[in-house]
């Protein structure tokens, strides 16, 4: 049907008819369309734009109603003669004309407060007879040196099981003591340094 032989009068390429899609590929220029009989119009072909199947995303041309890849209709194929391939929809989204809603919150998160002194004083009265008494058990087991009749070796031994066993409260009493201390004094000054900045006239 039309077929022809011939390389100069026949289409090269890959071209959908511009009614029905169908693949004119090998026919002749001049001829018509076997699959609905349109007239072939290569002035139709050779244009730069091309219309992108909303389904597949195949380039066709603007006048195509039929996508020449997997034969859905193409609506209003001239309206879409420029767009080529939908953005993510992230891109989609902010390229919107539509204002985004920000959520802004006007007010602002209020400062920690800071540490009481009656709350420091508790800490030292646990922290500090946990050291003292730590110390103290340790120190008097030194003191008193050996047993009657223990060994060297089972004196020390000794010593070091109980250092160990009061360890433990002597660095809890020591971190009670220490670390809301410095938290106490760093606050203080953060508040000492905010009073002597001058403020800003209304």
């Amino acid at each position: 049907m039309d077929r022809a032989e011939d390389p100069v009068t026949t289409i090269g390429e890959s071209l959908p008819c511009v009614r029905c899609g169908y693949d004119l590929r090998g026919l002749r220029e001049d001829g018509r369309c076997p699959e609905c009989g349109a007239r072939i119009k290569l002035s139709l072909h050779f244009v730069n734009e091309r219309v992108m199947c909303p389904a597949c995303m195949a380039p066709n041309h603007p006048s195509v109603a039929v996508c020449s890849n997997c034969k859905s209709p193409i609506q209003n194929a001239a309206a879409l003669a420029n767009y080529f391939r939908p953005a993510p929809l992230p891109m989609r989204r902010h390229a919107s004309n539509e204002p985004e809603e920000l959520e802004v919150d006007d007010e602002p998160e209020a400062p920690p407060k800071p540490m009481s002194p009656a709350l420091l004083a508790g800490f030292y009265a646990i922290g500090v007879p946990a050291v003292v008494a730590g110390i103290a058990v340790i120190g008097g087991v030194i003191a008193e040196g050996p047993y009657y009749g223990e060994p060297a070796m089972q004196f020390g031994q000794r010593v070091m099981l109980i250092a160990l066993f009061m360890g433990v409260p002597v660095a809890v009493g020591a971190a009670l003591v220490f670390f809301p201390t410095r938290r106490f004094v760093n606050e203080r000054r953060a508040a000492k340094s905010l009073d002597q900045t001058p403020r800003e006239s209304a």
